[in-house]
């Protein structure tokens, strides 16, 4: 759903034929909910604790494609890229009644879609951006088989910049904030830095 409404702006405009393509970097902080357990020492009866509500790191990588002509005000941006999120904290007091927290690297596919409007700046020099961008995880694996994963939507925008150093490589780096949604909204943030080669 995503693909195709960028697709159908930038056909729009009458600039599919430019574009160009790029190599970035993303790492971040993600909100994660982990639950536990907890025995009354007396009775015997097991209750759940508070839930402990965590910020943990995430870092991927993958490729960056942009659609429309450099001078535009309005691109298209869509990013296919792998992303990790770090292992989880085992909560603080936790008695090893048990606990949903996970023990190893989760591995993650992405793919977003949106556009980079420009709010300052020369298109063949040096801009202020704003990017915003939908997308979704279609791809999930945790080695340990410890939790159950389910791909999740995401919703992020945030200020950057974009700077040519040759007539065609432009380093552009940006940040994100906004949600991961599976049947709860989580908090995120992500930062990227990428080389671009733009080829209109």
């Amino acid at each position: 759903m995503i693909l195709p409404l960028v697709t159908t702006l930038i056909l729009a405009s009458g600039q599919a034929y430019a574009g160009g393509i790029g190599l970035i970097g993303a790492g971040g902080l993600h909100q994660d909910r982990v639950y536990s357990y907890q025995m009354d020492a007396e009775s015997g009866d097991i209750s759940q604790a508070p839930v402990d509500v965590q910020y943990n790191p995430s870092f991927g990588g993958g490729i960056e494609l942009m659609l429309g002509d450099r001078d535009n005000k309005v691109l298209g941006v869509v990013r296919g890229y792998y992303y990790g999120d770090a292992p989880q904290s085992v909560p603080a007091g936790d008695t090893g009644v048990g606990n949903s927290a996970r023990q190893s690297l989760r591995h993650v596919a992405m793919v977003t879609g949106g556009m980079q409007y420009t709010l300052v700046g020369d298109p063949q020099a040096f801009q202020l951006v704003l990017i915003g961008s939908l997308g979704t995880s279609f791809l999930e694996l945790d080695p340990s088989e410890e939790v159950d994963l389910r791909p999740y939507a995401v919703a992020e925008a945030g200020p950057g910049i974009t700077l040519f150093l040759t007539d065609s490589i432009q380093l552009a780096a940006s940040t994100g904030f906004g949600v991961r949604y599976s049947k709860r909204p989580y908090f995120t943030g992500t930062g990227y830095v990428g080389l671009r080669y733009l080829f209109d």
